[in-house]
């Protein structure tokens, strides 16, 4: 068997040594940079991929999204047309006249309390007309009147009811009751004036 020289084992010693060291130092600062750099590209790949979904989604849900504006807007344009308009004050007396005419109460006297911007919600869009209303009637058939009423129209409301005993001699209104309540709607914004404007 061939043995080797001690300096031919020390050199072959030598020569692993150097190899193994110039193998770790290509592996920390070549391959391992480029696993780091390609575990980057994979998340962003994967960032973008995702961003790339959702735009997807978005662009098909877009039509419904515009179907869903256009019935919206269908919506507010018909309670629009339900809202005061023109001379203000007139148009209360006749929206409320006829709404009463299906009601056995007795409205006796309006008042009106003007147009002013809607208190409950700042920077809304819309103004409001308040009108109060007093008059007579039995329990049920002001309650059925207010009822109707607010289930009716969704842009007016009725505040501040107040109620009390009649105070007749006759016997057949005895159970009567006189009542006051403001009616308040909303008025479209094309009848805003530009000096009511906020």
């Amino acid at each position: 068997m061939n043995r080797m020289s001690k300096e031919k084992r020390n050199q072959l010693v030598l020569v692993v040594m150097a190899t193994l060291l110039v193998m770790s130092g290509l592996y920390f600062f070549l391959i391992r940079n480029q696993q780091q750099t390609l575990a980057d590209i994979s998340k962003k790949k994967q960032t973008a991929e995702e961003k790339l979904a959702e735009i997807r989604e978005t662009r098909k849900s877009s039509a419904q999204i515009l179907k869903d504006l256009e019935h919206v807007t269908q919506t507010l344009t018909l309670k629009e047309q339900e809202m005061a308009s023109g001379d203000l004050y007139a148009w209360m007396l006749d929206f409320i006249g006829k709404f009463k005419a299906g009601h056995a109460i007795d409205i006796r006297q309006f008042n009106s309390k003007g147009e002013s911007a809607v208190a409950m919600f700042p920077k809304f869009p819309y103004r409001e007309i308040a009108v109060t209303i007093m008059g007579s009637g039995f329990y049920h058939d002001i309650g059925r009147f207010i009822a109707d009423f607010e289930n009716r129209f969704p842009t007016a409301r009725i505040m501040n009811l107040e109620l009390a005993p009649e105070s007749s001699a006759n016997l057949a209104d005895r159970e009567k009751l006189t009542f006051k309540m403001d009616v308040v709607c909303l008025v479209e914004n094309s009848s805003v004036s530009v000096a009511n404007k906020p």
